[in-house]
This record gives C-alpha cells, structure tokens and sequence, in this order.
C-alpha cells in the first residue's frame, strides 16, 4: 500500500513511548519502559515498550509489535487509517496510493465508512428535531422534568425520534444515503411490500460515539433510543421496551463498548478510577454533574470485552448499580467476570427505587461523591447479602456459604481469600476455621497467565544478546543457523541473519511483521526485549560465541562417544571416531 521507506520515516520521526504513553502509563525500566497490559488484565506489569526499537512487547499475553500495531489494536481501526493519524501527528506528508492499491482498499472500507457516514447523518437529524421548537417540545420536557439539560450536554449530542413511522426514511432519501445499508445497521426496518419503515419511533436519542482522541471529532457507532411520556400501545400488546438499541453491527458491537466512553476515557485516565452504572441516563447525570469518568453498558449485562476495554483506561472500578432487586442481581452476576480477571470492584448500594440519576436529584452530586469514597467492595457486598438473605439460622448459613462458594473458587490472590473468608465468618457469627472447613477444596485458580518461554540456555541467550545490540549481529554471524539445534530458535537465527545480510542493519519491529506465525512473532520480540544487564555488547557476544562453542563441542563428543559404543570392534570408523573427538578436545 504505502512504501516501506514512508512507514518508517513515520517511525523515526515519531516516540513510540510517548504515543503509547499517551494511552498506557509507563515507567522507565531499564533501556525499556514498563506498563500494565492494555489488551489483558494483570497485577504484575509486563507490558514493554522500546523507543530503541520502537516495539512493544507484553510478556504476559504475548501480544506486541511495531507502532502501527498498537494503534490497529488499540483503536480497532484499519492499516490505512493508522498510517494517515500517525503521519498527520509526525508530519509525514503521505503519497498517492497506486489506482489498484486504492481500488483493493476502498473495496474493503467504503462500506464502513459509508457506515459511519450514514450514523453521522441520522444523529443531526436526530439533534435537530430535538432543537426544533415545535417537534421537539415533549422530548426537552421530559429532559427538564429530569433536571437534564441538552444545552449543557453538547458532547453526548441528544436527539429525539419523533414519532412519525418515515421521517427517517424520507430523510435519508433526501440524501441519497444507502436505504439498504440503514436498515442493516437497524436505523430502518423493511416492510412486507418492499419499502421501509423508522426503527427508533417517539424516543430521546443518545448517539453512542467512540473515543476520537486522534480525529477531529467522535465517529458515532449507534444509537440508543429511550421511550418516555405515555407510549402508544396497541390493545393486546406489550409496552414497548424501555431502551432499545441498535443490533451489531460492522462498526459497532455492544459487547465491546459502553456509553459515554467518548466523553469518560481521559477523565477515565486521569482519575485512574471508572464508575459502572446501568443507565444512559445515569450517565447523561453525572457528567452533567461533573462525575465524568462514569460509562454504562448498552443493552446487555457487563461482560468481560466491557472489562477489556476499560482496562485500556484503568484497573480501578466502582459499580453503581440500581436500588431494586435487578440491580442487586445485575452487581452479583458481575462478581466473577471481575474475579476471574483478579479485580474485586468497590460498589455503592442504593436503596430500592433509587437509581444515580434520582439520588443526585434528590441529594445531590457530593453526596454521591461522598458514597463513591467511601465505598466496600463489591465481594464483601455479595457477602452481606447473602447473610441477610438467608438469616442467622442453621439452615440459613449453610445455603449463605452455598452460594458464596462459586465466588470463592474464583479468587486467585490467597490474601484477599483469607480476608473474605474472615468477613464472611464475620457475617454468619462462625469461627474461621468453619468457614475454611466449608469451603475445603475450593481451589484458588492459576496466577496470571504468562508465555510459555522456551529456556535454550545459551541459544537463547546468544539471540537476546543479537537482538538487542544489532551491532554484534555480523560477529554471530560465523555461526551457521543450521547449528542451533531448537527448531524455532534456528528459524529465527536465519531470519535475522539474512535481515541482516541484506540491509546491513536489523529492524526488529519490521522483522517480526512480515512474520505469520504468531507465537514466531511473540518469540523474536520477546528476545528483543529481554531484560539482560550487559555493559559491553561486544564482550557479551563473544562470551556467547564461545559458550555456543562449548556447549555444540560438548555434544559432538557425546555423539561421537556413543557412536563408538555402538560400533563393531574392527569397525574402522571407530578410529575416525577417536581422531575427530582429539580434535574437538584440542580446540577446546
């Protein structure tokens, strides 16, 4: 697509370190900078970022690579769109793409692109009737009787659906946006006669909008559209859902993203700390209040692509979750998913019937600032309730500690276990030792997941040494890759040695891009970005090389032993034997 030599003057003239930096927080370590892992939850960082060698590399998950990588990943955006952010941020004015580069590309994103544009289009149509005096007067009403103002909540752009069955059909077609695409995305719904009809109908609209922090302005996913006032029902028929939203989609995946994260991410970051709560509302609240590292999840319960896409911005939660029995309900069911990623959440119980947007209304934002810092966490909340649920009697602790105990097998830290084991006997008025008893052979699960590494000895060490000074690359060199006897270690000998051979220089992060293989490519920038504490590269190398020597010497000898072992006494081979193992002894 683009030419090598612009990808990496976009590399050269960019920090690698600053610009994940600006997304994780790193810390110097050594030659390198260390992190938590953006893309896996752990207590222990291992994430490593080299301005070196602009590479990344997390030893955890094994995902790494070059800058454009991290952005592809990170931001979930195309090769393409990565290469013009990264160079309109160095400066690097980009050539023309080829007709048939440009044609193979435009095939693959005009349609999400085209996507984008149509959300884009429906969101001002959506604001605009809320602007309108007359169409939009009930939906600003309604707002106002919730002490919600769209005038002061620009960035969450708030629309309203009126409730005419085409307004939005006949708009698009004013347009001439694809009606197709629209109703694949869920914007309309086709009729039995082959037309269309409007998807979202007499409902206050929040556009749910990604995190732009390298585009001019937030690119709008889908939508989420809340009915109020009386809804028109037809006899016999259910009232309409509270929310709907729009179905996944080619740009937008509700698994994978929560509302307000456009507004929360870099208050997010800066606080260190996200607050959950269940509702747009909710959330539409709080920011207006100035709590705006707060996001909700979109029509489904939290799951764990939710927590990987907080993580990117904080380990630190805080779930608010609704005053009734459903919000009750919906903070347990979320117990595990944080277990199992070693994160214990804090959380604030609300009384029934309340939810966040009716407390501040009632109470105000510092006292729910005030609840928020002094906030339990969520496992001595699950713990509590289950006491209560179940009594003081016989009968009662014994189904309290049944039902606790599948949160238990979750945990993976055997402090926090002891801790919660000692509430929990708190709560039921048992001594420890019950509640250990009870729960006997619920076995911690594993530490944090780490890569298997293979340990080459000085194989291993003599490719760390190469890969991290390049400059010794042509003194290894005298040693053949076929000599290394692990298979991928030998790969990865040929590859930087003919790498090296043909641009007189190694450029690891190029290097393990043109590799297919994975775990191959894990492999390479593991060993580039091992933590080694040599002072003299020159001195470290030579100590390999003759290290590989001894070591290959070693089992050329055990070879030749056992091959005079073998041999018929006459066998003349035994004296080539004998003569070639001198020899060896003698370099040696």
């Amino acid at each position: 697509m683009y030419p090598q030599t612009v990808l990496d003057e976009i590399k050269d003239r960019v920090s690698i370190v600053a610009l994940i930096g600006e997304r994780v927080p790193l810390k110097k370590a050594g030659r390198n900078h260390k992190g938590a892992c953006p893309f896996h939850s752990e207590k222990t960082p291992s994430f490593m970022v080299s301005d070196e060698k602009q590479i990344y590399h997390c030893f955890g998950c094994g995902e790494g690579g070059n800058v454009f990588n991290f952005f592809m990943k990170f931001d979930g955006v195309s090769f393409r769109e990565t290469v013009e952010m990264l160079a309109s941020r160095a400066g690097v004015k980009l050539p023309q793409l080829k007709p048939i580069d440009k044609k193979a590309d435009d095939e693959i994103s005009t349609k999400k692109k085209w996507a984008y544009h149509l959300n884009q289009i429906v969101a001002e149509y959506f604001h605009q009737n809320l602007k309108d005096e007359r169409k939009g007067m009930s939906a600003r009403n309604y707002l106002k009787s919730r002490d919600i103002f769209f005038e002061k909540n620009t960035q969450h752009f708030l629309g309203y659906a009126d409730d005419n069955w085409d307004g939005l059909v006949r708009h698009l077609r004013d347009k001439k946006a694809p009606l197709d695409l629209a109703a694949e995305m869920g914007l309309l719904k086709r009729r039995e006669d082959g037309g269309y009809y409007d998807f979202f109908r007499h409902r206050v609209m929040f556009p749910i909008m990604t995190p732009a922090p390298y585009r001019a302005e937030d690119i709008v996913a889908a939508f989420s559209g809340r009915t109020f006032g009386e809804p028109k029902t037809a006899e016999g028929r259910e009232p309409p859902a509270k929310y709907i939203n729009s179905p996944d989609s080619l740009v937008y995946h509700k698994s994978y993203t929560v509302y307000g994260l456009n507004i929360a991410a870099e208050n997010i970051r800066r606080e260190n700390e996200v607050i959950l709560v269940e509702g747009n509302l909710d959330v539409v609240r709080l920011h207006q209040e100035g709590i705006k590292n707060a996001v909700a999840p979109l029509g489904t319960a939290l799951t764990s692509g939710h927590l990987k896409l907080l993580f990117r911005y904080t380990k630190n939660f805080v779930v608010i979750f609704d005053g009734d029995d459903a919000g009750k309900a919906a903070a347990a069911r979320s117990l595990p998913l944080f277990l199992e990623a070693s994160i214990v959440p804090r959380v604030v119980s609300l009384a029934k019937g309340e939810d966040p947007d009716s407390f501040v209304r009632k109470n105000g934002a510092e006292a729910l600032r005030g609840l928020i810092k002094n906030a339990g966490t969520l496992f001595e909340w699950v713990i509590d309730n289950a006491a209560t649920k179940y009594g003081k009697t016989t009968d009662g602790k014994v189904k309290a500690v049944e039902e606790l105990k599948p949160f238990f097998a979750e945990i993976r830290n055997p402090v926090e276990s002891a801790i919660y084991k000692r509430h929990l006997a708190l709560m039921l008025d048992l001594e420890e030792s019950v509640i250990q008893a009870s729960l006997r052979g619920q076995k911690l699960k594993g530490g944090e997941a780490q890569t298997v590494v293979k340990t080459g000895g000085i194989e291993r060490t003599l490719l760390e040494v190469m890969l991290t000074y390049p400059e010794t690359i042509a003194e290894a060199s005298e040693i053949a890759a076929e000599r290394f006897s692990d298979g991928s270690y030998q790969t990865i000998a040929r590859l930087v040695f003919d790498e090296f051979k043909r641009n007189k220089k190694l450029d690891v992060g190029r290097l393990a891009e043109g590799i297919a293989d994975s775990e191959l490519k894990s492999e390479i920038l593991s060993l580039a970005m091992a933590e080694n504490k040599y002072e003299d590269a020159a001195e470290a190398i030579r100590a390999c090389i003759t290290g590989f020597e001894r070591l290959s010497a070693k089992k050329r000898l055990a070879e030749l032993s056992e091959k005079i072992k073998l041999a018929d006494k006459n066998d003349a081979k035994i004296t080539e034997y004998m003569i070639e193992m001198q020899k060896i002894r003698g370099k040696t």
